[in-house]
């Protein structure tokens, strides 16, 4: 059975702001990477432990997946058969730690 793919209100901020500054100098190249992004999310629904779970987290339910140079932190709720979307970072910044998601 396919999971409902959530986005966070931070990950929706987070993707504006990606798209807003990459436009700055491309906007073709944002387009693409935002369609990227919702594309590779979306494939969640049918796969969601596709990628690897996320550095540090305590429980295997916090994962990421890594789409161009960012990487789409999402929590696993198997219970209720959803896929949260939490955020959305490029991997060069500091990763964060499992509380401070």
């Amino acid at each position: 059975m396919a999971y409902d793919v959530v986005w966070s209100e931070l990950a929706v901020q987070r993707m504006e702001e990606i798209c807003e500054y990459i436009a700055q100098t491309s906007p073709e190249a944002a387009a693409h990477l935002v369609e990227e992004i919702f594309e590779r999310s979306a494939c969640l629904a049918d796969h969601p432990q596709i990628d690897r779970p996320y550095p540090g987290a305590p429980e295997p339910n916090l994962r990421e997946l890594l789409v161009s140079k960012y990487r789409v932190i999402y929590e696993l709720r198997a219970e209720q058969q959803q896929v949260w979307i939490l955020t959305v970072r490029h991997q060069r910044r500091q990763p964060l730690y499992p509380e401070n998601i």
